[in-house]
């Protein structure tokens, strides 16, 4: 008889695919809805790079991020890129993952340790 079981590994992917998958989806509503900094804060690891106008600006913490302000963050190519994204289709590359569109405007999610995941890049093309 054969079981039909996966292998660890496999089942620890599935499991990181997952948390990745319900991470885009927090990020995508909070970019769609702009609640405040401190929200999104709470879903980077710092350093946090953000790639626009060919120049990479690197964000160290909080008071870096609200300096800097939701308006500079969320852009109109970014909200609709980001709210058109389906976290369902999100695939895992090294541990990294984009949410939106690689066209327009995107985020990337990664993780430094097991458990720690979130917003470590954003993308303005």
């Amino acid at each position: 008889m054969e079981s039909e079981t996966e292998s660890p590994i496999s089942d620890e992917e599935d499991l990181e695919l997952a948390s990745f998958r319900s991470l885009a989806s927090t990020v995508q509503m909070e970019i769609t809805t702009g609640l405040t900094t401190e929200y999104l804060d709470s879903l980077c690891l710092y350093p946090l790079k953000i790639y626009r106008d060919g120049e990479v600006l690197t964000v160290r913490d909080f008071d870096e991020l609200d300096k800097l302000g939701l308006d500079y963050l969320y852009t109109e190519e970014l909200k609709e890129a980001v709210a058109d994204y389906d976290p369902d289709t999100l695939t895992l590359t090294d541990g990294r993952a984009i949410v939106g569109n690689p066209e327009t405007a995107y985020v990337v999610l990664g993780k430094m340790d097991p458990g720690l995941s979130g917003i470590i890049e954003f993308h303005y093309n």
